[in-house]
């Protein structure tokens, strides 16, 4: 009788412990991962693994490292070549009839979401439009989508720059590239990042000859390479020349990693080991009932009384899991013990809570199915 005590405490035990862990491992998987995600963006100052680097494949520049040779038009000769080399061209960034540059009119044909910028050590002219992730600010407010095109001055800095912005006439102003830029907020995290020291400034406050010094990307809510390739089918009808990908720069965090932490098999695995252990500890708990299902039934018990008798401890028991681990959450959340947004944290939550509960039901109605098909003299004839 005693063995048969402790194996019972032991399985309520079990599915407290296993509504437990799904909710804080859960949490901690999911922001693990999201953390780690912006520790990459924010080595590369808020930029993802998957943004595309792009600049213009100016023909009168001789590609690196090429000789004279390779080029007939140098040498006077009549060997052809399929390699494309204008030393007279002259790449230009031209005022359109509408007012805007071609540069911003090739930022503006993508009807994707879109992140673009100019990037230039830790100078980032940006354009965006729809409904994409923006840098966080910790003062103030980035910019608008109207505000990028703008050929006023606005810029958001990181926090470590702060300290250069002074107050004039109501509004705060930092001097940047010889101008008097409008800052309109503070970038940065909780912890210390590379995004400290960056300055977002509008597109459109810089002159042409300057949007054409740096390299661009894009950094969508979309496909990247969808957007890029928008932009590479119009280059030549506004510059006269193509654009090329350049090599997206490697964070010192992918190389810690080695690109392993958080695969998307990982996930996979943890998902499997989780439901395996959940059906698992489900059967033992039908298991551990069966006997005394049949022994009620045989009594003449109806349905309801049964499940009230032998399923109340799986929802106590599925309580009790569940708001140890919402608690072990909420204080998580409070204390901050991601470097994540408030809001995403508490989305976080909320989304695991309710997947609990609804494994929670979902293994009451199987119990309730397994005591509806319970054959007591089938049970009474195993013993």
């Amino acid at each position: 009788m005693f063995s048969k005590s402790r194996h019972l405490k032991a399985i309520d035990i079990t599915v407290s412990f296993l509504f437990f862990s799904f909710l804080v491992v859960g949490y901690v998987f999911i922001c693990s991962d999201n953390e780690y995600k912006l520790n990459q963006q924010m080595a590369r100052g808020y930029i993802t693994s998957g943004a595309v680097f792009f600049d213009f494949d100016n023909p009168a520049i001789r590609p690196y490292g090429s000789k004279a040779s390779d080029y007939p038009e140098e040498n006077n000769n009549k060997v052809t070549t399929t390699k494309h080399y204008d030393p007279d061209f002259i790449l230009q960034n031209k005022v359109l009839d509408d007012g805007m540059t071609s540069v911003e009119k090739l930022l503006t044909l993508s009807d994707a979401d879109c992140f673009a910028a100019l990037h230039k050590s830790t100078m980032r002219a940006v354009y965006y439009s729809g409904d994409i992730s923006l840098p966080p600010v910790i003062d103030g407010r980035f910019l608008t989508e109207e505000e990028c095109l703008s050929d006023k001055c606005y810029a958001v800095v990181g926090r470590n720059l702060e300290k250069d912005v002074y107050n004039e006439n109501s509004k705060k102003y930092y001097d940047y590239l010889g101008r008097k830029y409008e800052v309109l907020g503070i970038t940065g995290i909780a912890g210390k990042s590379a995004l400290d020291s960056i300055v977002f400034i509008n597109i459109g406050s810089l002159l042409p000859e300057e949007q054409l010094d740096g390299i661009y990307y894009i950094d969508c809510a979309d496909n990247n390479e969808t957007v890029y390739q928008s932009f590479a089918n119009s280059a030549r009808s506004l510059f006269g020349c193509d654009l090329k990908i350049r090599r997206t720069p490697i964070a010192f965090i992918d190389i810690v990693s080695g690109k392993i932490y958080m695969k998307d098999y990982l996930l996979v695995i943890m998902v499997g080991l989780m439901l395996f252990v959940y059906i698992n500890t489900l059967i033992q708990y039908i298991e551990r009932n069966r006997l005394k299902i049949s022994i009620m039934k045989l009594c003449g018990s109806r349905t309801g009384r049964i499940l009230k008798e032998t399923g109340r401890s799986y929802i106590i028991d599925c309580i009790i899991g569940i708001l140890i681990g919402f608690t072990i959450l909420i204080i998580l959340l409070c204390t901050g013990f991601f470097a994540l947004e408030y809001s995403y944290g508490l989305s976080v939550i909320l989304g695991l809570l309710g997947a609990s509960l609804g494994l929670a039901i979902l293994g009451f109605l199987f119990y309730v199915s397994s005591v509806i098909k319970t054959e007591p003299q089938e049970i009474i004839r195993q013993i």
